[in-house]
């Protein structure tokens, strides 16, 4: 079977087309903002780091951009902090350098990012931190999952694939129920993160259908489980 060299470049883009299901969670969150209009986030950085760059973002699915919410350099100490209006909670993105990680960020937050570049571990602290260590501890679960024997799991055969896709899904589910017993958060926050590792499972296998699976003949081929993981759609505005 053979890769089409756009499909891992598109995944990320996917969610523009399955908005989804969690109304809910995003009338709690928006009922439950702090009075703050603001958000920081400092960085600690270990190793090389003088006048790297450090710039925090937030997809735009409406027109494929992500949109900056704040820029920096580090100065000679490998420190910055970027305070920045933010009106309600959303996810980012923050890029220190050619390394990044995922963000969950809330009006009030005083997040403190620990990064050693010799290694590519990000450690939160502060105020809004525990949000964003689920949110790193799915990243590496993700990465563990998404490769078998040096492939992509959506370079495998069907089979394989949904296999792989639903040993991922099954790690989340494990890895969520443990994370929150452990570190109580808010239920809509709670929501979200989870939604958010659904919508990634969800997404990859939507990828993997519209390439292998693109035709109204291979549709009908598709197997049922396949099907099954395709057919949710999300809608979260807190995504966007």
């Amino acid at each position: 079977m053979i890769l089409n060299a756009g499909f891992m470049q598109t995944l990320w883009w996917f969610p523009v087309l399955i908005f989804c299901s969690v109304t809910e969670s995003f009338t709690q969150t928006r009922s439950s903002h702090s009075s703050s209009t603001t958000a920081q986030v400092s960085l600690k950085i270990l190793g090389n780091s003088q006048k790297t760059s450090v710039f925090i973002t937030k997809s735009n699915l409406l027109n494929y951009f992500r949109d900056t919410l704040a820029g920096s350099k580090t100065d000679a100490s490998g420190h910055s902090a970027l305070l920045f209006p933010l009106l309600e909670p959303t996810f980012a993105e923050i890029r220190i350098g050619n390394r990044k990680s995922n963000l969950y960020l809330t009006p009030g937050d005083d997040l403190v990012i620990h990064v050693d570049l010799a290694n590519s571990n990000f450690l939160f602290t502060g105020k809004g931190s525990e949000p964003n260590k689920y949110l790193s501890q799915s990243e590496a679960i993700r990465q563990k999952n998404i490769i078998y024997k040096g492939q992509y799991i959506n370079e495998l055969k069907t089979a394989l694939f949904i296999n792989h896709l639903d040993t991922l899904a099954k790690a989340f589910g494990l890895f969520h129920s443990q994370y929150i017993k452990a570190h109580p958060l808010p239920k809509h926050v709670s929501n979200l993160l989870k939604a958010n590792n659904a919508l990634f499972i969800h997404s990859f296998a939507q990828n993997y259908a519209d390439v292998y699976f693109g035709t109204f003949e291979q549709r009908d081929k598709m197997p049922k489980r396949l099907k099954e993981l395709t057919n949710h759609i999300y809608f979260d505005t807190t995504f966007l």
